[in-house]
């Protein structure tokens, strides 16, 4: 009993004996107190999205992290906690990097395409309005859209096929998170490219910008051109049917030969199966302009210029394909067009073949 009273006088008067196992700590219970929920407690969070084409490679992704590094090292009083870089690859794989050292010497030796990378900076920071240091996160994802990649989960999130950077800014002190977006939307802004499309014509510009509508435009001109074909192929029908039957009755004066031909064009339902054969034809082409749209839409689509993360040798022989493939989307854009038109054509021939030979 007199032990425990002496430990709580020694404690009042603040002479602890560190060698009974005291753990001190250079904060009142207050600053211990605010300390802890800076460090565990739900931050705030600012978040962006910024789509384009780029190329990044690993000099790129360690600009980040020195752009940040100089930026707290200027502004505030803080000290990594954490740095992660982790990469994901076409294959469905990913590696996980726990610091710098570790991304500066990566080199990767299987033959993949990196499709993701996510970064993660976790500060600890002492506000000048602060009594104590607060978690500050940083998480950036840059994300491609390789036609290679058949699809990453993480996090509950699929990764997608179009190319962006995505941002979140786990914050308590909004003035700083604010100045870290601004400071790296300019970077990232600075690191995309500009579709090689725009040095294009007008009319190459609105086909790529707008090829769902090309491919609905293409689709209905298709239909069309049927039912103008099947028009022609009805005028042509009926002449031939009225020359047949003017020759007929011209060539024979017998009342009863002449009600036999009636009868017999009657029974034989001539025009009737005509009519039937168009309905056919012309539901066929309706299906068929269906899927001349989509082709067509597909083409146009493919203008789009593929952003690359160039970590590995797979993904440089991917970026090289990628772009002598971006120089035959126009010409097989033009070649989907007039295949279409040649088949329209052809069709209509032989419908028009078909039925007035008949």
């Amino acid at each position: 009993m007199s032990n425990q009273n002496s430990d709580l006088e020694q404690e009042r008067l603040g002479e602890i004996d560190y060698k009974k196992g005291y753990l001190t700590l250079p904060f009142s219970q207050d600053q211990f107190r605010e300390f802890i929920s800076g460090l565990f407690g739900k931050p705030e969070q600012l978040t962006r999205e910024i789509s384009g084409n780029f190329e990044i490679e690993l000099g790129d992704i360690k600009n980040f992290y020195y752009l940040i590094e100089d930026r707290i090292a200027q502004q505030n009083q803080g000290s990594l906690v954490q740095f992660s870089a982790q990469i994901f690859y076409n294959d469905n794989s990913s590696i996980l990097l726990n610091n710098f050292v570790a991304l500066s010497n990566y080199v990767e030796p299987r033959p993949v395409i990196p499709v993701k990378v996510e970064l993660n900076w976790q500060y600890l920071i002492q506000f000048n309005d602060r009594n104590v240091p607060e978690k500050q996160e940083i998480e950036l994802y840059i994300t491609t859209n390789s036609h290679s990649f058949s699809g990453v989960i993480h996090q509950g999130r699929f990764i997608n096929h179009y190319p962006n950077f995505s941002l979140n800014i786990k914050y308590t002190a909004r003035t700083w998170a604010t100045d870290i977006d601004y400071m790296l939307t300019e970077h990232i802004k600075s690191l995309l490219k500009s579709p090689s499309y725009r040095n294009r014509s007008r009319w190459q510009k609105f086909v790529f910008n707008n090829h769902e509508i090309t491919g609905w435009i293409s689709g209905i001109i298709f239909f069309i051109a049927s039912v103008l074909g099947s028009f022609i192929a009805t005028n042509k029908f009926i002449k031939s049917k009225l020359i047949s039957n003017a020759s007929f009755f011209s060539e024979n004066s017998n009342i009863n030969e002449k009600i036999d031909f009636l009868v017999k064009n009657t029974i034989e339902g001539g025009i009737s199966r005509f009519y039937f054969f168009l309905a056919i034809f012309l539901l066929i082409m309706l299906v068929a302009s269906i899927f001349v749209g989509n082709i067509i839409s597909e083409q146009a689509d493919k203008h789009v210029n593929q952003s690359f993360i160039l970590l590995t040798r797979r993904a440089e022989k991917e970026k090289t394909d990628t772009l002598r493939m971006e120089k035959n989307h126009w010409r097989n854009f033009l070649l989907s067009i007039a295949l279409a038109i040649f088949t329209n054509i052809l069709s209509n021939y032989i419908f028009m073949y078909l039925t007035i030979q008949k």
